[in-house]
């Protein structure tokens, strides 16, 4: 039979009243796989079994009579569907098969003497057991038994129970046998980190010794043991049985923690994520001061690298922070650092990576295999200055000579690739002296032949090296690394337009120009020259500024109507936002560039935000994107909402320039609609508003509406005033003849034939042929035909 796993402690749910657990296990019986789910409770509750017509198990309903504090989550396993309902405040847990399963009854209090067993299964207990089979069902047979229906017990049933010693080896009345020796070499193997040799000291032991009073240590140090080995050797089965054995038996250990760490990396390994999250949780809870807490953190960090990253952040983040010791806290570093750098995040990676140099170098040295394998992720990552420093530090203190050779051999070109040629030579020297008889002599010799650049002398002086290999080796990778170390020094010494000289040199996508274009930026942005910083602000797409930087540029761009360009800045910004005033400052600049740009459901979305935030925050500066939202509004057509922003704007700006236009908007909806009241209410305010600011673009159109309005409401006398409002205005001579005929028709509906002839006349003396002076002609000769 496969060794027996116990995959997953599946959820704890506790309330005032009760607690309740769940716990699956998992094992195989001739190559078939098959679950076990133990239900217990504080207090006895029922299980039944449902079946169909076939007399197959259709699901188990177990109720529990209390309501529980946390909430439940619906789970499946491979044999198991689990969920529940709440009903007449009754805690109900349906478990479903995805296969077949078995609900049996567990008698209380098995490890006492005369145990009762009986026939009948009762209607309640504190523990219940479902098996989870796919044909057969493991152990058992499928015939109905013929048995005993009285209760019977059997006495001195179970085995007496000793103490046994600590694996901090702890003062114990012990006579040395052969078992001690082999104990304490275990344990010296296991310090000089002998694995192999240490489990094959344990098996033999424990084969001649099975009930040993050092069952549990020795079981410990094999768990170490086997942690240590290749985890693609299939070690991990064997982990998970001895840590679930040594759990049940040992559970009120010191080492307590150490095993659940043991047995979560272990599923961690196979991926039963599930299971191992479950045992990291567990030693964070219930050993929270232990040195694994905060590795258990980490490895939840680990699990949750790919699928919540904020999430696994805070992990790291909280067990770096709790670390007990040196050793824990480097290891924690060293996994954020390979998050961060999975994640791009290079700056942070280093920071991490350079505490643990300073802090506890010897980290390194625990295990050289590992950390050759972290200098290789390193370097692949192009963090080639901290994969030559570990790199030195383990050539120079570790006695894996195998190691020592390898990484000896490596840090010449992780120092070269770090542009660190002095470095990188003088390892190269060091590794021709040392190993003079290694078959990669030549290619170090090579390779330090290759090394062409010198890093010390003035500034002027590495000019003309860079220069020399630029002409020497034109075309080469050495030319055009000439190029960008002397473009690098050109941004060092502040000349960032003689690095824009070498453009095509370096490449229009060069790291190198996108940073001298963003120096020259910045340069004129603190300068507030918003027409040089323009210049460059077109060269470039990526801008490295900061906030307020980004801010100036934007507006830089905008204001000379670059809405393009502008919104390359401000993508993302509002989302990012580090503050309400920063969100509000991005959302206020978006509503308004991308209403220039024509996008008006987008503009619609942030102004809409921006005018929130500023009425909530009481920041009057953004108040005016409400016309952009008043104004996105009547471009999509919805004048409902325009209508109610409109409103807020009416009490916040009411004597602003900019409300002639939204006047204009609003007399347009007013005279299609043909509501004669606001549409006299909104002409007035425009009229007072031009009037006010010396503005006449809605002149004399407005007017003749509001004019129109007036004689259509029979405010005749009222009509008349604007009339001779507007014609003490600046306007055309067919302006002037169409404001003469209203006039004068209005005169006429007053019966006042003689001012109506004055007004036609007037019209007609205007030296301006149209439609309007050939109207006032026929009003005159109508008036002369009546008299």
């Amino acid at each position: 039979m496969h060794p027996f796993r116990a995959l997953f402690l599946f959820m704890i749910v506790s309330s005032v009243s009760y607690s309740l657990e769940i716990v699956v296990n998992y094992g195989k019986e001739n190559s078939r796989d098959f679950a076990v789910l133990n239900i217990k409770n504080d207090k006895p509750f029922s299980c039944l079994e449902n079946f169909n017509h076939q007399g197959d198990v259709t699901a188990v309903e177990c109720v529990i009579d209390a309501i529980p504090q946390e909430g439940f989550t619906p789970t499946k396993t491979m044999f198991f569907n689990f969920y529940y309902q709440m009903i007449d405040g009754k805690f109900h847990l349906y478990i479903k098969p995805n296969k077949k399963q078995k609900l049996f009854f567990i008698p209380p209090n098995l490890k006492k003497n005369n145990t009762l067993i009986i026939k009948e299964k009762p209607s309640t207990s504190k523990s219940w057991q479902i098996i989870g089979y796919e044909e057969q069902i493991p152990f058992l047979s499928n015939q109905t038994p013929i048995g005993i229906n009285f209760p019977i017990s059997i006495e001195d049933a179970q085995t007496p129970y000793m103490p046994e010693l600590d694996i901090d080896n702890k003062p114990l009345k012990y006579l040395k046998g052969l078992d001690f020796e082999a104990y304490m070499s275990a344990k010296a193997l296991i310090q000089k980190k002998d694995y192999y040799k240490a489990i094959n000291t344990i098996n033999d032991t424990l084969k001649k010794y099975p009930n040993t009073l050092f069952k549990k240590d020795f079981y410990l140090y094999q768990m170490i043991a086997l942690s240590h080995l290749d985890p693609d050797q299939n070690h991990q089965d064997a982990i998970i049985t001895i840590a679930l054995n040594w759990i049940k038996q040992y559970s009120n250990d010191a080492a307590m923690p150490q095993v659940l760490y043991l047995l979560a990396n272990a599923y961690s390994n196979i991926r039963y994520h599930t299971e191992s999250q479950h045992y990291y949780k567990r030693i964070i809870q219930e050993y929270f001061q232990s040195r694994y807490a905060p590795l258990a953190k980490m490895q939840l960090a680990i699990d949750l690298a790919n699928t919540n990253v904020n999430l696994a952040s805070i992990y790291f983040q909280k067990a770096y922070g709790e670390a007990k010791d040196l050793a824990s806290a480097s290891e924690i570093a060293l996994y954020w650092a390979e998050f961060e750098i999975q994640r791009q995040n290079f700056n942070n990676a280093i920071i991490l990576i350079n505490k643990i140099q300073q802090g506890y170098p010897q980290f390194f040295l625990q295990d050289p295999k590992k950390t050759y394998k972290t200098i290789e992720f390193l370097a692949k990552n192009k963090l080639y200055k901290n994969a030559a420093q570990i790199g030195q530090y383990l050539s120079e203190h570790t006695k894996n000579q195998e190691i020592q050779e390898q990484i000896s051999y490596d840090l010449g070109k992780l120092y070269e690739k770090a542009d660190d040629f002095d470095n990188a030579h003088q390892a190269n020297l060091e590794y021709i002296k040392k190993y003079p008889e290694s078959r990669q002599i030549k290619a170090v010799k090579k390779r330090d032949d290759s090394i062409l650049f010198e890093v010390s002398g003035n500034n002027e002086e590495k000019l003309k090296r860079y220069d020399y290999i630029i002409k020497k080796y034109p075309h080469t990778q050495q030319s055009q690394k000439a190029i960008e170390l002397k473009a690098q020094l050109f941004i060092e010494e502040k000349q960032y337009k003689q690095v824009l000289d070498m453009r095509k040199e370096l490449g229009e996508k060069s790291p190198l120009l996108e940073e001298a274009i963003n120096k020259l930026i910045k340069i004129y942005l603190q300068n507030n020259d918003c027409k040089n910083a323009n210049i460059y602000l077109l060269q470039t797409s990526n801008y490295h500024l900061d906030e307020n930087e980004k801010l100036k540029a934007f507006d830089c761009l905008y204001q000379a109507s670059l809405n393009k360009n502008a919104q390359v800045i401000s993508a993302g910004q509002a989302q990012n936002a580090k503050s309400i005033e920063q969100k509000l400052a991005w959302l206020y600049r978006d509503a308004k560039n991308l209403y220039q740009l024509g996008e008006y459901k987008p503009s619609l979305m942030a102004a809409k935000d921006a005018f929130s935030l500023a009425l909530s925050s009481k920041n009057s500066q953004y108040n005016d994107i409400g016309f952009i939202l008043f104004f996105d509004l009547a471009k999509i057509g919805n004048q409902n909402e325009a209508f109610e922003v409109y409103a807020k704007l009416e009490k916040l700006f009411s004597n602003d320039s900019r409300m002639i236009e939204v006047y204009a908007k609003l007399l347009e909806w007013q005279l299609q609609n043909k509501n004669e009241t606001t549409i006299q209410i909104y002409a007035k305010n425009i009229i007072r508003l031009q009037e006010k600011y010396k503005i006449d673009t809605f002149t004399p159109s407005v007017a003749f509406e509001l004019i129109n309005s007036l004689v259509r409401t029979h405010k005749l006398q009222d009509a008349l005033t604007q009339i001779d409002i507007l014609l003490q205005k600046n306007l055309d001579n067919e302006a002037k003849q169409k404001a003469f005929y209203t006039k004068g028709s209005i005169e006429n509906l007053q019966n006042n034939p003689n001012e109506a002839k004055i007004s036609f006349e007037k019209c007609l003396n205007i030296h301006e042929e149209s439609p309007w002076k050939n109207l006032c002609s026929q009003g005159l000769e109508l008036l002369n035909n009546k008299n």
